[in-house]
């Protein structure tokens, strides 16, 4: 949401990707603005703003923060993640904390083997729940009383009672 804002007030539309429909760098992005569309038509809805956020990957949105945005949409993004501390707001560091945890996102949703990942699943874990503090960290705490993985972790490792 806090992306959402930020890319209305740096191009002044709601529909920002509007923007980008002839500009080369974007054209990846755009691809997945016109599929989301596509998807909504074959649906039979309303492209509406909000609908077409909906529809986009969050491959889409992580893919903002890449090395070839830096000067053109960084200056706006590094505000997407304001209690991120100063010494690690960094386009770099937060691009590759959100690609640690696409990548996480697709080997789960994709069935693939998570136990023998480098970094490990709770190192992953650990980072994914950093990232949602520099969003909000009321959320933190919040997320913790259903999160059941780091538990789990613990007893999969022979650290906890079972």
């Amino acid at each position: 949401m806090v992306s959402i804002v930020a890319l209305s007030a740096l191009y002044h539309r709601a529909d920002w990707w509007e923007e980008w429909a002839s500009d080369q760098a974007f054209a990846w992005q755009s691809r997945e603005v016109a599929s989301a569309k596509n998807k909504l038509q074959r649906r039979s809805e309303t492209a509406t703003t909000d609908k077409i956020v909906a529809e986009l990957a969050f491959g889409f949105w992580s893919s903002l923060f890449n090395g070839s945005f830096q000067t053109v949409l960084w200056k706006d993004l590094r505000l997407v993640f304001p209690r991120c501390p100063k010494h690690q707001r960094k386009r770099q560091t937060i691009s590759s904390a959100l690609n640690l945890i696409r990548n996480l996102r697709n080997r789960v949703f994709h069935h693939e083997q998570l136990l023998w990942l480098a970094p490990s699943l709770l190192d992953l874990h650990m980072k994914g729940t950093e990232v949602i503090g520099w969003l909000d960290p009321q959320l933190v705490p919040w997320l913790a009383q259903y999160d059941r993985l780091p538990a789990t972790w613990a007893i999969s490792q022979g650290y906890g009672s079972g």
